[in-house]
């Protein structure tokens, strides 16, 4: 139980922080359109921020999937026997 308190303490910090990381990315990636558009920057390098966003997404959809599974072996202990 003391595993399954500690861990979902832990995913809620990280969802913080990931959110924090999203919010970097988008503003690079407008940073990237921008200097894309002006010709300081290759397709590529756009490309590049526009993943780095999508990865940062698709983190913090896997931490609340995984939050909400730790949830409900916390509320429901016997499902993991």
């Amino acid at each position: 139980m003391r595993t399954a308190y500690n861990s979902i303490l832990t995913l809620e910090e990280n969802q913080n922080k990931l959110l924090l990381a999203v919010e970097d990315a988008k503003n690079n990636l407008n940073l990237a359109k921008s200097n894309y558009e002006v010709g300081l920057i290759t397709e590529l390098q756009l490309k590049s921020a526009e993943l780095a966003l999508e990865s940062a997404e698709m983190n913090v959809l896997d931490n609340i999937a995984t939050y909400k599974s730790t949830i409900r072996l916390y509320e429901k202990p016997w499902l993991t026997q």
